[in-house]
């Protein structure tokens, strides 16, 4: 546990506390205790999630692909092809999905619909520092849809996955990766037009 003062918060959870106390009209409801606690900082995310996930596959090797002119490929792998992890960016319909498998037989597969221009940007941004400081990557609903929590270290980064629907996968990136991985999203990414995004900006992602 972390000790916080109760009035005394961080500026980086200021905004998210804020954001947190949604009236009963809302469609987002509260966010799960594991968050929760994050947000109040009573633990650090990075170490409890390290803790659940301690034998995470490293993927090594990416291999990307184009499935027509607005569908794209990327595929994560282990050296040894046991444990993988697809991604896929629909451009048309502004949707990137997440297939975590094991052993080609078993995968469990995230959606995250509807993401703003600068929650993409921003996550982008947070990926490429070596802080290990969480990035949140998700869409209006946040965390009553699938969302991605990333954190990046020196070397390595670990990907978290959590679908609203019960499940959840974690996978750890090399740095070459990771850094591939990122310039290929940002090529998908960056030529979009800015757009109203309907979260409000906050520090953590």
């Amino acid at each position: 546990m972390f000790e916080n003062a109760p009035n005394r918060h961080s500026d980086e959870t200021i905004p998210a506390r804020a954001e947190l106390d949604l009236s009963p009209s809302e469609t987002v409801s509260r966010a799960p205790h594991l968050l929760q606690q994050h947000f109040d900082g009573e633990i650090d995310l990075d170490r409890e999630l390290n803790h659940r996930y301690y034998a995470m596959p490293v993927l090594s090797s990416i291999k990307i692909s184009g499935l027509g002119p607005h569908y794209a490929t990327a595929l994560l792998t282990t050296q040894d092809g046991a444990a993988a992890v697809r991604v896929d960016v629909d451009q048309a319909d502004n949707v990137i999905e997440m297939a975590f498998t094991l052993r080609s037989m078993l995968a469990l597969k995230f959606t995250l619909p509807a993401l703003g221009h600068s929650q993409q940007a921003r996550w982008l941004d947070l990926m490429q520092h070596t802080q290990g400081r969480p990035a949140f990557l998700w869409g209006p609903t946040r965390w009553d849809s699938d969302y991605l929590i990333t954190v990046t270290h020196q070397y390595y980064t670990n990907l978290y996955a959590f679908s609203s629907r019960n499940f959840e996968a974690a996978a750890r990136l090399t740095p070459d990766a990771r850094s591939q991985l990122l310039e290929w999203l940002k090529t998908l990414w960056q030529p979009r037009a800015t757009r109203d995004d309907t979260i409000p900006h906050m520090t953590t992602w």
